[in-house]
């Protein structure tokens, strides 16, 4: 099974993120709780929540997401007449 291209950046085993100014590796998911490992070798679990709500938080090598346009999809839905 191949990888997906531009596919959308996962919290997954074995990915990198910045959490708290900090580069960690995540090295379990359980439930809400996803568990982290520092530089320094660290641990830490943090729930999802909290993660995805730090400012700082990014997955590291994620290309940044583009913005949608105004209307979204409803501009590509097809005209009808009346």
């Amino acid at each position: 099974m191949s990888a997906r291209r531009h596919a959308r950046p996962a919290v997954k085993v074995g990915a990198h993120i910045r959490f708290r100014g900090t580069k960690w590796q995540v090295v379990a998911l359980s439930g809400q709780d996803i568990h982290l490992v520092g530089p320094d070798g660290s641990g830490q679990a943090v729930l999802a929540g909290h993660l995805f709500a730090d400012p700082g938080f990014t997955v590291v090598g994620a290309d940044a997401p583009q913005a949608a346009p105004q209307w979204g999809l409803f501009e590509t839905a097809p005209c009808r007449g009346a």
